[in-house]
């Protein structure tokens, strides 16, 4: 799913592709415009639908987290839609340099806390190094939302 990783505008159309001038101005026209300009996610494989946000501010940023997108897409789990990638400042630490970060929708057929453990393992295969905390990161995968679940354990 090359559509889904950053080359420029994330799930967007490539840029050789241009969406056809409309003849009139009906409704199926007006439909069919807008149904061309919205960016449709594959169809779920999974049950369990997660967000996960991701950072990166050491090295190739924007490579890393590309590679571990592609990781996350496997056959436990899903890239359904990712966000477009912002530039900031780090927090905490702010002697360090600045992060590009993003969000991700994927499904899962993973609990909470495998899943944990599956995006853990991808930040270490990308080459995440374990510094300080809030310190400069190869790549951060972090899961935001899990369905409706809300845990109260620290761990996840």
């Amino acid at each position: 799913r090359n559509d889904y990783f950053f080359q420029g505008r994330p799930g967007a159309a490539p840029a050789t592709e241009s969406m056809p001038a409309p003849t009139d101005s009906g409704p199926v026209k007006q439909a069919t415009r807008m149904r061309n300009t919205i960016s449709h996610e594959p169809m779920q494989k999974f049950g369990h639908v997660a967000f996960l946000a991701f950072g990166s501010n050491v090295g190739d940023r924007v490579q890393s987290i590309n590679k571990a997108l592609k990781m996350l897409d496997s056959e436990t789990t899903q890239l359904l839609s990712t966000s477009f990638l912002y530039e900031s400042p780090a927090s905490y630490v702010t002697d360090q340099p600045p992060f590009v970060n993003g969000a991700c929708k994927i499904c899962t057929s993973l609990d909470p806390e495998s899943l944990l453990k599956k995006v853990k393992e991808i930040e270490v295969e990308v080459g995440r190094q374990q510094r300080f905390r809030w310190g400069p990161r190869e790549v951060d995968l972090d899961i935001i939302f899990y369905d409706s679940v809300v845990q109260l354990q620290n761990r996840v």
